[in-house]
């Protein structure tokens, strides 16, 4: 599950409070802000999409030419729609259409199209820029002071400051190189699947119109004059552009981008400070950004546009510093909604009334009266355990178990005392307080694991939820045990003629015809499920809603419903189709491969809960807890010890045990002063940036199938010197354990190979 969904859990939490969601365009209330901050990096993946969809459009649209001889004005007006918006407008297309219109059929007229917005630009500040390149950092640019001024008050704005992703931290990078396995794998599946279904589909031609990405670019022109223009979508299929996506931070795209914002966005900006933190500065752009503040020191409110969740969690992890030391420094985020139905709307999450929320919760809950900010910490401390792009999920602590669920175990367990403390600026952790809030929260794990098990992979009421385990007190295989019964039970109360019009696949129908005939009176008598006489009554209350909440065809796991990803159906046949294969090609590989997905399927899930009770294993407990120090030292508090350029990174797949955490704090952490030797190998890990990967090497270690491709004889080289070292290179996929890498071996073969080559270093700076 993890932090990626750390927003939507503190929203259900807190009602919503302190919580607000606007529409982008249309909105009243305006925010103001002092200190205005984009993660640019989700923007630059939006508007490329944005661009390469109205690219696939015109490709559409040209691809109309031959059925639509008779209405080229037509084509040309629908062109016009496209190519005068400003991000287009701004480099002349238009003023060139007749040029690129001109070929003997459209194929020709695509390429030549294609070729024109590829081929540099005549311009010496921007020359190793295409005009594509231009028309996207264009586009960038107009959309984010569409949001500032859609959703600010212009006038408040001090600075505009603007954070690009660096090279991470190799903890992060490790989780890049899982994505690029996933990605890699995905599109191999997804190129045979489409294959084997498209290839042999017969000519289509589709409505123009239905099948236009964006149709309020027509809506001007008459609809009727569309209805006969249509296209050969196979023929779009194998003609659609795509626009390589993979853009790392050391690429000439970003490069280029950083060069286009720094000579643009100053003309548009009037009194106002303007800053971009290069991609050339290491780090994640969310840690960039909180070190950023907390360095500078500058009051005032600030302002954060993103899609990322870790940055809220961030958000209330330095709020709570800049309260505890008394800063006027006040910090919201701005999380922009990718949900289907949700695009043209953002959330609004104000840390200050968040973190007062939540201490009434913790008041209401606990029936005290207590302002002790710390509490605070102390949850975002926990919520480590969610899961993020550092540490795994773990299967006993999760957001299905809801926030009150963490605060009240928080006061039973240490009262007003606290896990995470500040002393002289120093963060620390009470690992003592920490072994006891453990504890309290595992008392109730066989139920914490079954309440986790049913959010995640079932589409069941919450007040079923509940009633199961808050009341009934089942644990899963309690729960299958008992609606078995209770299916029987109902069963048993249909007449006899409307049992046998049961369909033969009917759960109803196969469980009684299984019955012994002499238990058969057993099940008709309440007195089967042996309720004391409050869950008696309990169950008479819920009787309906569980029956509702089952599906007597649904035979796995015993009428319990699963969650199965619902596809929007549209106007687009193909698309559909697309879509379906894309699904399929993913379920196909989680199913394979778990390991390289963040949502595992229940069966992968029930299994690694049967290993939670493997041999205690010291080394994994130790690094599990290493890297939650790790990072409790240097992201709360000051974040004075966050090094962009470290090494220390958890390599194990799976979590270990609350119960073996606690057993290790208790035996060995306290006894041999754990946090001591920990900050000392920290600190090692720590390197200089030269010291530290390149574009080079990093491209390297995140791409374990680049051997599959071809590169200079120099670059070819160096990824052989590196044939020997485990795990790196992806040859057996069943075999391949793409976090174990001995890190410090790869080091030493790059040094070797770069001494060997005489690299430039320009090549890998």
């Amino acid at each position: 599950m993890g932090i990626d969904r750390f927003a939507n859990f503190i929203a259900k939490s807190i009602n919503n409070d302190a919580i607000e969601e606007l529409s982008i365009n249309n909105n009243i209330r305006k925010i103001i802000a002092n200190h205005i901050i984009f993660d640019i990096n989700f923007l630059i993946y939006q508007e490329i999409i944005e661009v390469e969809n109205e690219i696939n459009d015109i490709i559409k649209i040209l691809l109309c030419i031959p059925s639509s001889l008779s209405k080229l004005n037509l084509i040309e007006q629908l062109l016009d729609e496209i190519l005068n918006q400003n991000h287009w407008k701004k480099y002349n297309i238009t003023t060139n259409l007749y040029t690129i219109l001109d070929g003997v059929n459209e194929e020709i007229i695509i390429n030549n199209f294609l070729n024109y917005i590829n081929n540099k630009i005549v311009d010496p500040l921007f020359a190793d820029s295409t005009i594509l390149e231009l028309v996207i950092y264009e586009k960038i640019i107009n959309v984010m002071f569409e949001y500032i001024n859609n959703i600010h008050h212009y006038d408040f704005i001090l600075s505009l400051n603007i954070f690009f992703d660096g090279i991470p931290s190799l903890s992060k990078i490790i989780e890049q190189r899982r994505r690029r396995i996933k990605n890699y794998l995905e599109s191999n599946e997804k190129k045979i699947l489409f294959k084997n279904y498209f290839e042999n589909l017969l000519l289509n031609n589709k409505n123009l119109f239905e099948c236009l990405t964006n149709r309020k670019l027509v809506n001007m022109i008459n609809f009727q004059l569309l209805s006969n223009v249509s296209f050969d979508y196979l023929k779009w299929i194998k003609c659609r552009h795509t626009i390589d996506k993979s853009i790392g931070p050391s690429s000439f795209f970003i490069k280029n981008l950083e060069k286009y914002m720094n000579v643009m966005i100053p003309n548009k900006l009037f009194k106002i400070n303007f800053m971009i933190n290069s991609s050339n500065e290491n780090g994640e752009s969310d840690l960039k950004i909180f070190k950023y503040i907390s360095t500078n020191e500058i009051e005032g409110d600030y302002c954060i546009h993103t899609t990322d969740s870790d940055l809220i969690h961030q958000m209330l992890v330095q709020q709570i510093y800049y309260k505890l030391l008394n800063k006027d420094i006040n910090i919201s985020v701005i999380k922009y909604l990718k949900n289907y139905n949700y695009i043209g709307y953002v959330q609004i999450f104000e840390a200050n009334l968040i973190i007062k929320n939540i201490l009434e919760l913790y008041n209401i809950n606990n029936n005290i009266k207590s302002n002790n900010l710390k509490i605070i910490w102390d949850i975002c401390f926990i919520f480590y355990l969610f899961g993020n792009d550092h540490l795994p999920s773990s299967y006993e602590i999760g957001p299905e178990l809801g926030l009150e669920f963490f605060l009240k175990t928080h006061y039973m367990s240490i009262n007003k005392n606290n896990i995470i403390n500040i002393k002289k600026n120093i963060i620390n952790i009470d690992f003592n307080n920490l072994v006891l809030y453990l504890e309290k929260i595992n008392e109730s794990n066989i139920y914490n694991i079954t309440k986790i098990l049913l959010h995640r992979f079932f589409k069941i009421n919450i007040q079923i939820i509940n009633l199961f385990i808050d009341k009934f007190k089942f644990d899963f295989n309690e729960i299958l045990k008992f609606l078995k019964k209770f299916i029987i039970y109902k069963g048993l109360q249909l007449s006899s003629e409307n049992f046998q019009n049961l369909y033969e696949c009917d759960l109803r129908k196969i469980y009684i015809n299984e019955l012994n005939h002499n238990d058969i009176e057993l099940y008709k008598n309440i007195k089967i499920f042996n309720f004391d006489m409050l869950n008696e009554k309990l169950f008479n209350n819920f009787e309906k809603l569980i029956e509702e909440n089952i599906d007597y065809y649904e035979f796995e796991f015993t009428g319990l419903i699963l969650y199965n990803k619902s596809i929007n159906i549209t106007k687009d046949s193909y698309q559909d189709i697309y879509n379906y294969l894309s699904d399929k090609a993913t379920n196909n590989l989680n199913t394979l491969h778990s390991k390289f997905y963040d949502h595992i399927s229940i069966y992968q899930h029930k299994k690694n809960i049967d290993n939670l009770s493997c041999k205690y294993d010291e080394n994994i407990v130790n690094d599990y807890l290493k890297k939650l120090y790790h990072l409790t030292y240097t992201q709360f508090g000051s974040m004075k010890n966050y090094h962009t350029d470290n090494l220390t990174f958890y390599k194990y797949s799976h979590t270990p045990s609350l119960n073996y955490i606690t057993v290790f704090i208790n035996n060995i952490l306290l006894i041999y002063n754990k946090q001591k030797i920990w900050l000392d190998e920290i600190s090692n890990d720590n390197l200089e940036k030269n010291d530290y990967f390149n574009s080079i090497n990093h491209h390297i270690l995140i791409s374990p199938f680049i051997k599959k491709y071809s590169f200079s004889n120099q670059i070819n080289n160096i990824i052989n010197d590196f044939d020997h070292i485990d795990n790196l290179w992806l040859t057996d996929i069943n075999n391949f354990d793409y976090r174990n890498i001995d890190i410090k071996l790869f080091f030493k073969n790059w040094n070797k190979s770069y001494n060997k080559l005489l690299i430039d270093k320009n090549i890998s700076n």
